[in-house]
């Protein structure tokens, strides 16, 4: 009970902590969850007060969405996002009349609809507010907002940080290999240099959740989900450079990649060595899934819900995040875990506060791709997370490695930057 209620305060003094670094009020939703839409097309969505707060669109044509009436409290808030790329409208329509409040293309994509009455029917009882969306500097992509771990969104590296070799900094760039045999608190100043931040575990983990939550990054029809282990089958036995991405039109990112409506997504039909399997000997239609060995799980790259594909979030290299360990038996909150050894995410050593803040959100293991935890064996050590070239199944979006002080560096560990836009 003692370690529940430690737990309760700290989530408690997060909210406080990111509302008080500009993050604003949180847009209510049901669990945390936003409604990635299937690709629509023309006509009307008509939403209740039972769908989720949180809408996202992936347009390929213009659509009108009726805000919803019976059932709506006062003050109640609802977000409407644009994630098309083809430069098609959402109008904003009151259940009430065909008047059409905000139309937000994917360029200026983001609405904010606020009821100033209970049960609103006519243009006058809702605020709108339509905000473009962030843009993210080259070489780096925008991560929505989860609401447990981050209240704002905010841009990543797509891929591992790349050294420029004339200016000495950090930079993202898919044709150079990842910058690496780096020290924690060196990757920490790189990253202050051009004006960002060493990733946060709590950003890494809103990145993870939200590939684990995105069903298109389940790559197999087996039951449950399989993600993608990266590059970890030692084949090459060396960290790659990545590439373009393929086009994604013809993906749904509401469909596992196995099903039929993701047939002719380029992720799935890239051939060995193109795509998502660069510098790979495997492809989509090579051997069957197992995690971190030849085959479909050598996929490098991940979906996000708003479409954005980020690179290498497991395998390749290691990427150190912001996180320091205190090392302990589990006697309390924010102690974590010292055993010195690899364990699954279910172990009932760390089901009660590490999975919590840095495992996934169901019960998985590393056979569907997630990978498992390498104790705190010292407090000070730093949290590194994916995993290299050539650690299997070790390694997924979730693996955790807390073996090494904060000052180790080795060929296989790289660094992601992130800032707020």
């Amino acid at each position: 009970m003692k370690r529940l209620l430690t737990l309760l305060l700290l989530l408690f003094c997060l909210t406080v902590a990111n509302k008080g670094e500009g993050a604003g009020t949180v847009v209510k939703t049901i669990g945390n969850k936003a409604n990635v839409r299937a690709s629509e097309g023309a006509g009307t969505t008509t939403l209740t007060s039972s769908d989720l707060r949180d809408q996202f669109f992936n347009l390929s044509a213009s659509r009108t969405v009726k805000l919803p009436s019976t059932g709506v409290a006062k003050g109640e808030r609802w977000t409407f996002k644009n994630v098309g790329t083809g430069g098609y409208t959402l109008s904003i329509q009151p259940s009430g009349v065909s008047v059409t409040m905000a139309a937000i293309s994917s360029v200026n994509s983001t609405t904010e609809a606020v009821a100033l009455v209970a049960a609103p029917t006519g243009t006058s009882d809702w605020a709108i507010s339509v905000d473009s969306m962030p843009a993210c500097s080259q070489g780096y992509v925008l991560v929505p907002k989860d609401n447990v771990f981050t209240f704002r969104d905010f841009c990543v590296m797509k891929y591992h940080a790349t050294l420029n070799g004339t200016t000495q900094k950090a930079e993202s760039l898919a044709a150079s290999a990842p910058w690496v045999a780096i020290t924690q608190p060196a990757a920490t100043e790189k990253c202050k240099e051009v004006g960002t931040h060493l990733i946060t575990n709590a950003e890494w983990m809103t990145v993870a959740r939200n590939i684990e939550a995105t069903p298109i990054n389940d790559i197999d029809a087996a039951a449950g989900i399989q993600l993608a282990t990266g590059h970890s089958d030692n084949a090459p036995g060396n960290a790659i450079a990545a590439t373009t991405d393929p086009s994604s039109a013809s993906c749904v990112l509401t469909a596992s990649m196995s099903d039929a409506s993701n047939a002719s997504c380029a992720f799935r039909t890239a051939t060995a060595n193109t795509g998502p399997y660069y510098l790979t000997t495997d492809s989509y239609t090579s051997a069957g899934y197992s995690a971190g060995v030849a085959g479909k799980s050598q996929m490098r790259t991940h979906f996000l819900s708003n479409g954005n594909v980020i690179w290498d979030m497991t395998g390749n290299v290691w990427s150190w995040t912001d996180l320091t360990c205190t090392a302990g038996a589990g006697a309390g909150n924010g102690v974590w875990y010292n055993g010195g050894a690899w364990i699954e995410w279910t172990n009932a050593n760390i089901t009660d506060w590490e999975k919590f803040v840095a495992g996934p959100a169901g019960s998985l293991t590393s056979v569907n791709g997630v990978g498992q935890y390498y104790g705190c064996t010292a407090t000070g050590n730093g949290l590194t997370r994916g995993s290299s070239w050539s650690y299997g199944s070790l390694g997924g979006v979730f693996s955790a490695f807390l073996l090494f002080g904060s000052t180790y560096s080795d060929g296989n560990q790289g660094f992601r930057c992130a800032y707020n836009p």
